[in-house]
């Protein structure tokens, strides 16, 4: 199984690719979060050709039900952000993860 990656090992891998230094790569991986975070926040989607969509997705006010007593729970309206990724990166992935582990 593939090893996960944090954002410290994403740092390591673009300043070695860059020859930019791990500090200043660090800031520019936070400071491009950052944005996301801020543009989803105020409800904007933001399109990332060649990767993805970032957007938020209305769910609806439901119930649901507590496991452990069957007690009926509300859930409320809210809103959840969702990453959906374009095609070609998701056939890239879907071919690469039916590849055999070395």
């Amino acid at each position: 199984m593939a090893k996960n990656i944090t954002k410290k090992d994403l740092v390591i891998d673009v300043a070695a690719m860059t020859g930019v230094p791990e500090d200043r790569v660090k800031e520019e991986i936070e400071a491009f979060m950052g944005q996301i975070k801020a543009n989803i926040a105020l409800h904007r989607t933001i399109e990332i050709r060649g990767f993805g969509t970032f957007s938020l997705q209305h769910r609806k006010r439901r119930p649901a039900r507590n496991i452990h007593t069957g007690e009926v729970v509300p859930i409320a309206e809210r809103y959840v952000p969702m990453l959906k990724f374009c095609d070609a990166f998701r056939k890239r992935v879907t071919m690469t993860a039916a590849l055999p582990e070395d």
